[in-house]
């Protein structure tokens, strides 16, 4: 938290943590493949990138990313080692907009995607992965 900060606009954050928390990715320039790597940061040096996005998830946060695609229609990315928390499922529900929207989850054994889904939809994909 003190490398990025804490958001609670969904369309900023960069990861979720195992209390909810998104951390801020807002003031990242690189392009979005290379953003979520910089989670290297927040070890003191040493770690490879790619490393330290392993480390990182393996520690029971969630890579996350809420984005428009060129519809504007939204798209929710939720990837996790393990069975995320209450409080991170409560987060990626509250973050996929009203009206709903596309996602990609890859929470640990569970590979799931789906289009103009409601939150209620994606609520009980959650609880699926979780029964995993």
């Amino acid at each position: 938290m003190r490398v990025f900060g804490i958001t609670t606009d969904p369309y900023k954050a960069g990861w979720v943590l195992p209390d909810g928390k998104m951390l801020d990715f807002s003031r990242e320039a690189a392009p979005c493949r290379n953003v979520h790597a910089r989670i290297a940061e927040v070890f003191d040096g040493g770690i490879v990138p790619t490393d330290a996005r392993d480390i990182f998830r393996a520690q029971g946060n969630a890579r996350f990313k809420l984005t428009r695609r060129a519809n504007r229609e939204p798209m929710l990315i939720v990837e996790s080692n393990g069975l995320l928390t209450v409080a991170q499922q409560d987060t990626v529900v509250r973050a996929l907009p009203r009206g709903g929207g596309d996602y990609l989850l890859e929470i640990g054994a569970f590979k799931g995607q789906g289009t103009a889904f409601t939150r209620g939809a994606l609520r009980t994909q959650l609880d699926r992965a979780n029964e995993l």
